[in-house]
């Protein structure tokens, strides 16, 4: 079984909500008061804590107990995979994270572990008919229920029938 962490730094005063933060990372998209991380300085605490980890802001990290994860670090999101990882060394992955100014975020329990109490909107339930969305670029629409840019295959997004955010049902038109 795997673990999720993410990482990324952004202003205190955002009021966005982790998994909509996320959702937009994962698009590579920015939101109001996403800030960079000092990525270099994340690669070089988490090499200094994993001496096996080549250079390089992507890559795989082996342990002598049979743990493993696999990286992936930019300015704007780092995220690891973690499998039989121990939580002393996820505590180092999370120490190297908060040098570069990277705050942690929990996908499998919602959880961004930044101090910092964002009310929870209930999101909306669209029991609209399905809808086409306007095609974008090659391969991303926009959803008519929210207007939010996604891609059809980006499953963290869509559901194959439903936007994940808002709920709306949509039909592609090209299939």
């Amino acid at each position: 079984m795997s673990y999720d962490l993410l990482f990324w730094k952004q202003a205190d005063d955002s009021t966005i909500l982790p998994e909509d933060a996320y959702e937009l990372l994962s698009e590579r998209q920015s939101f109001s008061g996403h800030e960079d991380m000092e990525s270099g300085r994340f690669l070089s605490a988490l090499q200094s804590s994993f001496p096996a980890i080549a250079s390089g802001y992507s890559g795989d990290c082996v342990m002598g107990d049979g743990g493993m994860f696999v990286f992936e670090i930019s300015a704007q999101l780092a995220h690891f995979t973690a499998k039989k990882v121990d939580g002393n060394n996820l505590n180092k992955i999370i120490d190297a994270a908060f040098l570069a100014g990277g705050i942690l975020y929990d996908p499998q329990t919602n959880q961004r572990y930044d101090g910092v109490e964002r009310e929870k909107k209930k999101k909306p339930h669209h029991d609209s008919a399905p809808m086409t969305p306007a095609n974008l670029k090659e391969g991303w629409i926009k959803c008519p229920g929210c207007g939010f840019k996604l891609q059809w295959s980006n499953l963290a997004v869509w559901q194959g029938n439903r936007h994940k955010r808002c709920g709306q049902r949509i039909v592609r038109g090209d299939a």
